[in-house]
Parts: C-alpha cells; structure tokens; sequence
C-alpha cells in the first residue's frame, strides 16, 4: 500500500472520529436549548423560529454524519476484501449515492448557517435592518450557494470525484467565496460594534462600553475557527492533497455547530435575538425621542432572562441625551 493511499484512509478516519466528537456536542446542544427555549424563554417571540431552524439543522448534519459513518463501515468491513482493498472501494464509491446524498446534506447545513443565521441575518440585524449593507456579503452567498450546487451535480456523476477533476471547478470557488463571505461579515459587524462604542464611549459608562470590545472579540473567536478550517479545507484542495477529506468532515460539521451555539445563548438570554436588542446598564433608563438624529441613535433594550446585545442603533433614545449630556 502506498503512503499516498495510506494518508488517505488516515483522512478519513480522523475525519469521521471528528466529526463524531462534534456532532455529539451539537446535538447536546440541540437539545438543551429546545429545553431552555420551551420552558426559560416562554414570552420570545422567535423561539418557535429558533428551534424549527436548529431542528432542520441537525437533521441535515444527522444525514452528512451517517453517510461518513456509511463509507467508513463499508470500506474497512463490508467490503475491505474487494481487488485494491479500501483505496479502491473508495475510488469506486466516491461518487455513490449516499455520499452525493451527504454532500447535498452539507451544503444545505452551509447554506443555513450562512444565510440565516450565523452570518447574512445576523450582519442584517446589526445593521438595524439597512438593505445596502448586505448587498456584498448577499452576492458573495449566491454565488456559493451557485457553485454548491454545481458541485454536488457535477460528484454525482458516475465516476466522478468530489475532490478531483471536473468537480473541483466549482467546490474551490465556492469553498472561496464561503471562507471571503464569513471574513468580510465578521469584519462588517465588529466595525459596526467598534463605530458604536467610539460614539457612546464618553457618554456612558466603561462598564457598559466594554461591552462592544466584549462581543467583539467574542465574534473574533466564532469567526476564527471556522475560517481556519475552511482556509485549510480550501488549500489541501488547490494542493490536491489526501488530508482534504479531514478538513471536509469537521468543516462540514462544524458548520452546523457555529449557529447552534448561537442559538444556544440566545436560548440562556445571553446572546442577541429579534427580540431583544442592546446590553443595558442597570438602573439606566431609555425613552423614545424623535428629535434624537439617527446618526448618533443607539439602541438598547432588556431581554427575557438578561440583557442582549443584536445591533447598534435601534429606536430606543438614552435618556442622557434629553438631559443635555449627549
């Protein structure tokens, strides 16, 4: 057996017990937060939302994680004694139904996350719903969602491979596009927490305006991951390297695990929602003020189970300002 051959199984195998490793937290998750959202959260007004959105969610990595597990069993035991041994049940295989059923499953979990949730929404929400904003980051997840689908077409063909040849016209664009479409997001929505906090930072308190650095950096270490191992599913691709499948597998599932977490402190009253807005500061007070000009509005509001932060510059006026301190 080659060492190339050899790398190759290795990739699959470590992609599999990853992929297991991760699925079992997302699905405690799951669980935990349709808890919290049922019985914690009674008076939010998307919970319903939330919990049919992470329900889908894990039913498409459900899909992506047992036809891994299909192709690992029917390589090395239903089939490991065929001519060639597993390298050559994969080569054959590569292309089989269940594993273009899989990757179909991936791309929808991808989809989701993106779209949804943990990106394009919430950048949307940020924003304070301003449609421009999210003209960029919009075309960049069409054309993904575009050179997704091609992708998956183009594995399902009979001998194809999803990692070489004509399929990978497509899966470098769209891995590309993905990896560009989460960066710039990222990037658009800690501008926004930071141009906010440069606004309000004289006028509140430190404890309050902490909070921007606060959810910024958090945003920085949800990006970061994600990005990583899409930049490194992205190289070992161009590179045509056998560790690919590695990064493919925990990519993929950890695109289903980014927005349940998401969902989850949203389900503990500690992340942003539709329902609630910005981290207030106890004991301040907020009212509606019209004379209040929109380029300096900041908006803050208290959530069932804790104060949230979604987005800078909602409708709500700091008293501060109709005192004469802003």
């Amino acid at each position: 057996m080659s060492s190339g051959e050899i790398t190759l199984e290795r990739s699959i195998f470590v992609g599999i017990i990853f992929t297991a490793i991760l699925y079992g937290i997302d699905l405690t998750l799951y669980f935990h937060s349709c808890r919290l959202l049922l019985w914690k959260q009674p008076r939010m007004k998307s919970r319903k939302f939330y919990i049919i959105y992470s329900s889908f969610l894990m039913f498409f990595l459900t899909i992506s994680v047992a036809t891994n597990c299909a192709l690992g069993d029917l390589m090395w035991i239903d089939d490991r004694d065929i001519p060639g041994g597993p390298p050559a049940y994969y080569a054959n295989n590569i292309s089989a139904w269940y594993n273009t059923f899989g990757t179909a499953a991936d791309v929808t979990v991808n989809a989701m996350a993106d779209g949804l949730l943990a990106s394009l929404y919430r950048c949307f929400m940020f924003w304070s719903g301003h449609r421009w904003v999210v003209i960029l980051p919009a075309l960049l997840y069409v054309s993904s969602i575009a050179m997704a689908i091609m992708m998956t077409i183009e594995s399902a063909i009979p001998g194809a491979d999803i990692f070489q040849g004509l399929p990978t016209t497509f899966s470098i664009p769209w891995l590309a596009l993905t990896v560009s479409f989460n960066i710039v997001v990222t990037l658009m929505i800690i501008g926004r927490l930071l141009l906010t906090y440069w606004t309000v930072r004289e006028s509140l308190s430190s404890a309050f305006t902490k909070t921007y650095i606060d959810i910024s950096a958090a945003l920085v270490e949800s990006a970061l991951p994600f990005s990583a191992l899409g930049l490194g599913y992205l190289i070992s691709q161009v590179l045509n390297s056998n560790v690919v499948i590695a990064f493919s597998f925990v990519w993929g599932t950890f695109a289903a695990l980014a927005p349940q977490f998401i969902i989850y402190r949203v389900a503990l009253g500690i992340a942003w929602s539709r329902d609630t807005t910005f981290t207030t500061v106890p004991g301040m007070q907020f009212e509606s003020n019209p004379e209040f000009s929109s380029d300096k509005r900041v908006g803050l509001s208290s959530g069932a189970g804790g104060s949230t932060l979604a987005g800078a510059y909602s409708n709500m006026d700091l008293q501060l300002y109709k005192e004469g301190k802003m």
